[in-house]
């Protein structure tokens, strides 16, 4: 284990979140982008899959840690996952 995720686990920052502010939706510590058009993002964590649906979406910012979509958002739906 490296030190990065030693101290994630111990501060618990490697929790997955999902905060919406101002038309964006900031996605933290997801597993998968699974798809992206500009109606539907979908992503996945653990064994769960969420769709993000609207119009206008786009990816904004995209790092290992977190994913900032931007646009209309309209719903959320979060479906059971199996690979």
């Amino acid at each position: 284990m490296n030190i990065r995720n030693a101290i994630d686990n111990y501060t618990e920052t490697s929790i997955f979140e999902m905060l919406y502010k101002n038309k964006k939706l900031k996605v933290s510590y997801y597993d998968e982008l699974l798809n992206f058009k500009d109606n539907v993002i979908t992503i996945i964590k653990d064994n769960n899959k969420y769709v993000i649906k609207g119009t206008n979406l786009s990816i904004e910012s995209l790092f290992k840690e977190y994913l900032v979509i931007k646009g209309n958002i309209k719903d959320i739906v979060i479906e059971e996952y199996h690979e």
